[in-house]
């Protein structure tokens, strides 16, 4: 079960922070720029850490007298009892992975970054995506 909740936490962080937003649009840019990448990596990764061990230690407290509510946290990784603490270091391992990668790798999309374009582009993309998610968590 171990193996189980820590690739579960490790896949889910992934399709959470993977999708552009301002947080990864802002390691992108420093990452093009070659300027502060494994401090600003590092330092997304653990706050992303902090939240996530947050999150995990304090679900079962926060969810706990609602069953329904702690059942469907456990389906989206966050209750794995007792293997919770795997899920979530599959999870912080998948952030570090993604904010090294994004900010380090950067440095490969810098051809295709250095038209003024291509920035607009990746904005509004950024913009639309945040809108369409605040739009189904107001309407949906």
């Amino acid at each position: 079960m171990t193996t189980s909740a820590f690739f579960s936490g490790f896949l889910t962080s992934l399709a959470l922070i993977v999708p552009i937003g301002a947080q990864n649009a802002f390691v992108l840019k420093l990452g093009l720029m070659r300027q502060h990448v494994l401090l600003i990596a590092l330092l997304c990764g653990f706050m992303d850490a902090a939240l996530i061990l947050l999150g995990v230690t304090f679900t079962g407290a926060t969810f706990g007298q609602y069953g329904w509510a702690l059942l469907a946290v456990k389906y989206i990784s966050v209750q794995f009892k007792p293997y919770q603490y795997d899920s979530a270091a599959g999870a912080i391992t998948a952030s570090f992975i993604w904010f090294l990668s994004l900010g380090f790798g950067a440095r490969l999309l810098r051809p295709l970054f250095a038209k003024a374009r291509t920035w607009m582009i990746l904005e509004v993309l950024i913009g639309v995506l945040m809108w369409s998610i605040a739009y189904h968590i107001w309407f949906l």
